[in-house]
């Protein structure tokens, strides 16, 4: 995982000397009994990537903070270690289970069974764009989730169960038990390795050679700014360009960056909160005092003016306020989020190819190849329980800003194609049907070089640009 180009261990490694300098008041390296007041706990840390800026304080237990040896006072690396033991400085990973994805399959079996038999045949899928065609209530060329299932929310709800390393106090829930993913810690201890040989069937002999062997994949996931010409993700050894494919048998799972919104929603925040502390310093000395900040209506000035006030004199200056603020901003910087949804045996997200949430014509087209390439038939019929387990996999900067309103796509495709071709594919979905399409019939059907009825962006890109009229 890289932030702007750095290391996510770097990042934090630093996040945690700014802060520890911070609290530790009398500078001698180590961090006393009141001076850990001030500490954050960890779950105080986390919740920012949720947009939690200024929520009521919470200290660190001060028996988690002096343990290692637990000889009254806190060392940087006791005070780093509370932290990364508890999740902070490293990814979160969050899962969900949209709830209609047994309602989507049944509504596009409904649509694509023409002669209303109960079963689809090879021609019906081969058919299954005019099909869909009257369910286009937008005649947009695109069949979102809410067009199949009225009032539905696609993807539906992400988050909910935060994966944590397992302990002996706190066992795996039986749905995290049965994701094919396991959040590793930074050692594998003893507990850790009981888990691992049930998981593996009892079988140590098997569980030393998982642990022993090189990994099978590598990903490298960047957010932020990059290197010019860095993918996103990057499968070591393999080229990114959206999202990376992982064929993990009968499991489909699509890894992808999004942008988030949680650093400018904290520059925001931030702004109002040095707004209300010039609005509090009624005498206008740039200093709050208690009365003053209690008096205020801005909740935070009161709810964190300790924890604000670095030098315990009993007052805030406008120098500490921003202080506190940029610290608070170095903790929003670092939040980075992995949120997996989990489709099921979706139909809808095995059609999706690009999975960007919508059908578009060429991939109802295509349906009938996708099910036959993925060994979804069985006497020449679906099976619906031979469909992949489908897992849409997103890394962000905090929560992801996946939009959840009807007919919104939550996971765009990145545009492709010359200028002229971007412009005129309205819908986005990598193609420009005749609707679209602002010149002649005669120009279309010579860009149209297979005679689909589509440009693609390749088509576009080895033809010469259209002599009709630019959008």
């Amino acid at each position: 995982m890289e932030l702007d180009g750095r290391p996510l261990d770097a990042v934090w490694d630093e996040t945690f000397h700014q802060l520890f300098a911070d609290l530790d008041r009398d500078g001698d390296g180590f961090l006393s009994r009141d001076e850990a007041r001030r500490a954050p706990s960890a779950l105080r840390i986390r919740q920012l990537s949720w947009g939690l800026f200024f929520a009521a304080p919470a200290a660190a237990p001060w028996e988690e903070l002096d343990r290692d040896p637990a000889d009254g006072k806190v060392s940087f690396d006791e005070f780093a270690a509370y932290y990364r033991r508890n999740g902070v400085g490293r990814v979160q990973v969050a899962v969900g289970r949209p709830p209609a994805t047994d309602a989507l399959t049944d509504a596009l079996l409904r649509a694509f069974d023409r002669d209303g038999d109960g079963y689809v045949s090879e021609a019906e899928w081969q058919a299954a764009a005019d099909s869909l065609h009257a369910l286009d209530l937008n005649d947009d060329e695109l069949i979102s989730g809410d067009e199949l299932v009225p009032a539905l929310h696609y993807p539906g709800a992400y988050g909910g169960a935060l994966l944590t390393p397992w302990s002996p106090d706190d066992p795996p829930s039986r749905l995290l038990d049965a994701f094919p993913f396991v959040l590793m810690p930074d050692s594998c201890d003893a507990n850790w390795a009981r888990q691992l040989i049930a998981r593996r069937g009892g079988d140590a002999d098997a569980l030393a050679a998982c642990l022993d062997r090189p990994a099978d994949l590598s990903l490298i996931v960047r957010l932020g700014r990059r290197a010019d010409g860095a993918a996103p993700v990057e499968w070591v050894g393999h080229a990114a360009d959206d999202a990376v494919l992982l064929d993990l048998g009968r499991a489909l799972c699509a890894i992808r960056t999004m942008d988030s919104r949680l650093t400018a929603e904290f520059a925001s925040a931030r702004t109002l909160a040095m707004k209300r502390f010039a609005e509090a310093d009624a005498d206008h000395d740039g200093r709050l005092d208690r009365a003053e900040a209690e008096r205020s209506s801005f909740a935070p000035l009161r709810d964190l003016f300790d924890a604000a006030d670095r030098d315990g004199d009993g007052r805030v200056t406008a120098k500490e306020w921003s202080a506190y603020l940029d610290l608070e901003n170095r903790l929003v910087q670092g939040q980075v989020v992995l949120t997996i949804l989990d489709h099921g045996r979706g139909l809808f997200e095995l059609l999706d190819a690009d999975r960007d949430g919508v059908l578009s014509v060429r991939e109802l087209r295509s349906a009938w190849a996708r099910l036959n390439a993925a060994g979804c038939l069985r006497d020449g019929a679906l099976d619906r329980s031979l469909l992949p387990q489908q897992l849409r996999c997103v890394v962000s900067r905090g929560r992801p800003s996946i939009s959840l309103g009807n007919g919104l796509r939550p996971f765009p495709s990145s545009p492709r194609g010359p200028a002229w071709f971007r412009a005129m594919d309205r819908n986005g979905d990598g193609d420009v049907s005749r609707q679209e399409f602002l010149g002649s019939d005669a120009d279309f059907r010579r860009l149209d070089a297979d005679g689909d009825g589509l440009i693609s962006a390749l088509e576009a890109e080895r033809a010469e640009a259209p002599r009709g009229p630019r959008p």
